[in-house]
């Protein structure tokens, strides 16, 4: 299952909703991008991986910049 991300706010935290895997690659860039560009604007992020089905060891590491 590829990686879907969805963003919300509440109590003025942003919360990102990952739903799917996430590999080294794609997916992982993709929900990198995604926290980079909210980084600006919100000063606390949450990552919500309650239905992330799989990480891979590769895609944590990518996500450093």
């Amino acid at each position: 299952m590829q990686l879907k991300l969805a963003t919300r706010t509440k109590d003025g935290v942003l919360v990102v909703d990952c739903n799917g895997r996430i590999v080294f690659g794609d997916e992982s860039s993709l929900l990198r991008d995604t926290v980079k560009k909210a980084i600006p604007e919100n000063k606390r992020i949450i990552l919500n991986l309650g239905e992330v089905t799989y990480i891979d060891s590769g895609a944590p590491s990518s996500w450093r910049t």
